[in-house]
């Protein structure tokens, strides 16, 4: 998070050009990235529905503590507006956006962060299921964003992939999601599969008749054994992180345009 924040904060800087001003974070969550911006002089406020506002308020940061349509925000009020990892919890986009227009200043900047449906790192899923989040209610691409966010005024400074987690382990996965496609352009996977209506998306839940008590022990063990590869795994994860900024193939994209 702390990683992510400060990756947000700097890029935020770079391509809205800003050094100062009134930004609003839309989900801000603990505060981390309001906090990178209050100490570099910006003037911040965030909203925040879940108990993790408290986080922020401890940090000295203001927090609305409610849904974006109960806050009554002025008009023509903020130099830039910040949505990370949160546009596709929303079951309408489009209002949000719209609503959020008018409180931007002329010429103020719109940051969103966002997974993309359509990034390298869906490919290679192997279930179906696991390509939808379940609190995720839309899925963008940096094309259809562009389309939805254009049709409401904002144009686009900047578009480009990030990854905080490195482009996922087990390595086999890694090398395969670079070999692959230079091998194979044509492979198929999973998302094209589901698009082409050639596989289920639902879940197949096995039911497990006998010893609970041993299933509950392996799952335990298993959720060790996970943490503690990705304990072993954060340099690389740094590293790959910052190759798939690079070659713009990280997993989420952030977007950034003005009013």
């Amino acid at each position: 998070i702390v990683r992510a924040s400060k990756f947000r904060a700097n890029y935020f800087m770079k391509y809205t050009g800003l050094v100062s001003g009134k930004i609003l974070e839309v989900g801000s969550s603990e505060g981390h990235f309001l906090e990178k911006l209050k100490k570099r002089g910006f003037d911040v406020v965030g909203i925040e529905p879940s108990n993790s506002y408290l986080k922020a308020i401890e940090r000295g940061i203001f927090v609305y503590n409610d849904l974006l349509e109960n806050v009554n925000l002025p008009d023509s009020h903020f130099d830039a507006i910040c949505m990370f990892q949160v546009l596709e919890h929303f079951e309408e986009p489009k209002k949000v956006l719209t609503l959020l227009h008018p409180k931007l200043k002329r010429g103020g900047a719109l940051v969103i962060e966002t997974p993309d449906i359509y990034s390298i790192g869906v490919t290679f899923e192997k279930t179906a299921h696991k390509l939808f989040n379940k609190e995720h209610i839309c899925y963008f691409s940096p094309e259809n964003l562009d389309g939805l966010l254009k049709s409401l005024g904002f144009s686009k400074v900047i578009s480009h992939h990030c990854d905080y987690d490195g482009l996922r382990l087990p390595y086999a996965k890694m090398i395969k999601k670079i070999l692959i496609p230079l091998i194979n352009p044509r492979f198929k996977g999973q998302l094209e599969k589901v698009l082409n209506k050639e596989v289920d998306i639902h879940c197949n839940l096995i039911q497990e008749k006998s010893c609970p008590n041993r299933k509950q022990t392996r799952v335990a063990m298993q959720r060790k054994f996970k943490d503690f590869k990705k304990f072993l795994s954060v340099p690389l994860d740094i590293l790959f992180s910052n190759i798939a900024y690079l070659l713009d193939r990280g997993a989420s994209f952030y977007w950034v345009g003005k009013k």
